[in-house]
């Protein structure tokens, strides 16, 4: 339960503590006195947006916070797995500096908001002013009937069969798109592919090429210098034969000194070498052999690898190979997408089957608790004076999944005997709404187990003896829950165990709000100003007695 709450420079308040009872308590004031405004604060602590612009003083942070008893709740593992220290009473804590950045603390711990709502969710309930229009919410009426069948189970096992079925349709589809436009290039794939295979990368050496190729388009000058070069070493007066006759002269005076020797065996060993640079002329004379058919093919080659540089912007064969193997990966890719395609399309089988049966489970289960609740909601409407009202749950099947299942539930309503079924904005008014909510959030507090429930004007549209019997309503649902309700009723204010009242006050040229519990003198006047304006009358306090010893 709501035990305290505690609120420092938080728009027309400058500090306010305010502890809690159990049991049914109201809260009164004038309209615009701030009741909104500490709900408001509350709000905060239970992981509420930020509006920097409630801050009082803007030079100073906002500091608020909500002491909670939470000893019988079993709250033991969320705080264990979200790493906090576990404490029978728990202070959750918002802090807002005036810079706009805001904390948010449990027992002292930082919290994400998203922690922070998590566990407010188990604590407390809010009903705003403008929360009857959830009535025609589809999420919050299933939110009504799977509390009521105590579907908790049902949907974890549903939803992590419908995230998985998410998550494989949207990677199939991906894949499929993929897969589409690779095919639609494929074609284009295999002519680049075929254009680079047909030249046989993988054996060709441009340099050699390119050198074979200048070799023969200069064959003749190269066979003509060869053969002049070859006369000139081998004719009669050719450079060897000459060198011969150098050698023999050399050999007959050779003995006479040491140095003649040497120079003779120099000559000779020259000869040698000139004479195999002779034979390997000749061997090279007899390989140039003109050939065009072979400069044509070596053109058309080189040719064709230039224009696959251009074309692919390489300057290498090398390079030339690279992309022809990413191009072959391309076209492997679009099989490989085939197989995993089909993996995955029955992976989907496999889960939308499993997907189906806890749709189908979640869907009985929820059909099943419709007549009860029906009959509960007729009951207590009933106990406010709408004896011949009536809430018609209609369940059908969507033909796509969702989050929450294949179900579409719409609530029907009548308020008259005689009257027909129809959607609730339309047949009922603001005073049938508001006791069709009040019912609601009762079957649901019942239902959940929620220790606080706080009520922010649910009265609206009702008056005189039906607001008495929502007040009596709301102190029965107070035996087990802590209820807390804002009213301008005293019908509903005088049903409390407790009451606080909201009030304005001016210090100097600053106006505060701020908050008391009342005594049951003080009690006694504020009901009877509630009942006949500031003027309190005898005859006004006598009826707030009245209203009190009911």
């Amino acid at each position: 339960m709501l035990s305290k709450i505690k609120i420092k420079n938080y728009a027309l308040i400058n500090k306010l503590e305010v502890s809690f009872d159990k049991g049914f308590s109201s809260i009164t004031g004038e309209t615009g006195a701030g009741k909104s405004i500490i709900l408001g604060a509350l709000g905060l602590t239970l992981g509420q947006r930020v509006d920097t612009t409630v801050l009082k003083d803007t030079e100073s942070k906002c500091i608020i916070e909500t002491w909670f008893n939470i000893k019988n709740l079993n709250l033991n593992s969320f705080f264990s797995e979200n790493e906090l220290d576990y404490e029978d009473e728990t202070i959750l804590r918002r802090e807002i500096l005036p810079s706009g950045k805001s904390r948010a603390f449990v027992n002292d711990t930082p919290v994400s908001l998203l922690v922070l709502k998590s566990l407010s969710e188990n604590l407390i309930d809010v009903h705003s002013q403008h929360q009857t229009l959830l009535l025609n919410d589809s999420h919050f009426q299933l939110k009504l009937i799977d509390t009521n069948a105590n579907n908790s189970g049902l949907l974890t096992t549903y939803y992590t069969f419908y995230k998985q079925f998410t998550l494989v349709s949207n990677e199939l589809e991906t894949l499929k798109n993929q897969e589409q436009k690779l095919k639609s290039d494929s074609d284009y794939f295999q002519f680049q592919y075929n254009e680079l295979e047909v030249v046989g990368l993988e054996n060709i050496d441009e340099n050699d090429l390119q050198e074979e190729l200048d070799l023969l388009n200069n064959a003749e000058e190269i066979k003509f210098n060869f053969t002049n070069t070859i006369d000139l070493l081998d004719s009669d007066n050719g450079i060897i034969s000459k060198l011969k006759e150098v050698e023999n002269s050399l050999m007959k005076i050779s003995s006479t000194s040491n140095k003649t020797k040497e120079i003779q065996e120099r000559l000779s060993s020259i000869l040698i070498d000139l004479q195999d640079v002779q034979n390997e002329i000749e061997e090279t004379d007899e390989e140039v052999i003109f050939d065009q058919e072979r400069i044509n093919l070596l053109t058309e080659k080189l040719n064709v690898i230039n224009n696959l540089h251009q074309k692919h912007s390489t300057n290498s064969v090398s390079e030339l190979i690279e992309i022809k193997e990413k191009i072959e990966n391309n076209l492997l890719l679009v099989n490989n997408f085939e197989i995993e395609i089909e993996k995955l399309e029955a992976q989907k089988v496999s889960i939308l089957k499993e997907l189906n049966s806890a749709s189908t489970l979640l869907s009985k289960s929820r059909k099943s608790v419709v007549a009860s609740i029906e009959k509960e909601m007729k009951e207590m409407l009933s106990e406010l004076a709408m004896k011949d009202a009536e809430l018609k749950i209609e369940i059908t099947e969507k033909d796509t999944y969702s989050f929450s299942g294949k179900d579409q539930v719409n609530f029907l309503f009548k308020a008259n005997k005689g009257g027909s079924f129809n959607a609730i904005q339309k047949v009922a008014s603001g005073g049938e709404l508001s006791r069709l909510m009040l019912c609601i959030k009762t079957n649901l507090a019942s239902k959940k187990q929620l220790p606080t429930l706080i009520f922010d004007e649910i009265d609206t549209g009702v008056s005189g003896d039906i607001a008495s019997k929502m007040g009596d309503m709301m102190n029965k649902i107070g035996e087990s829950t802590q209820v807390i309700s804002i009213t301008h009723l005293p019908q509903i204010a005088g049903k409390g165990n407790s009451h606080y009242k909201v009030y304005k006050e001016v210090e100097g040229e600053t106006t505060h709000t701020k908050m008391q519990k009342l005594t049951n003198e003080t009690r006694i006047v504020e009901l009877a100003k509630m009942l006949s304006g500031a003027s309190v009358t005898d005859a006004a306090l006598a009826n707030a007695k009245t209203l009190l010893n009911n």
